[in-house]
């Protein structure tokens, strides 16, 4: 008797087991199939620097100062299946103008 409940235990817990490897794995894969848009996000990068525009009568050079805008729009993405994130940049214009 005593071998007939320590064999039936041993299946039970071997079956369990197995049973509970397999319901993991499967709920675990996403390979990402579908994304949402969650939101967008506008953005404005500006930054100087200096430009050679003509060289003095001594031989020095003439800088003038160049002021650069950048904008980027960022991309938020949300996978329906998973709900895993993701995001990313992407440049909308680039603007240079001399002062």
């Amino acid at each position: 008797m005593k071998k007939m409940v320590a064999l039936l235990t041993t299946v039970m817990i071997l079956a369990g087991s197995v049973g509970m490897a397999a319901s993991a794995a499967t709920t675990d894969v996403c390979d990402h199939p579908y994304y949402i848009q969650n939101g967008v996000n506008d953005s404005i990068e500006t930054y100087t620097h200096s430009v050679q525009v003509g060289t003095s009568t001594s031989g020095k050079s003439i800088l003038a100062v160049c002021l650069v805008e950048i904008g980027w729009r960022e991309y938020k993405l949300e996978c329906t299946k998973c709900r895993a994130a993701a995001s990313y940049k992407e440049k909308v214009y680039e603007v240079h103008s001399m002062h």
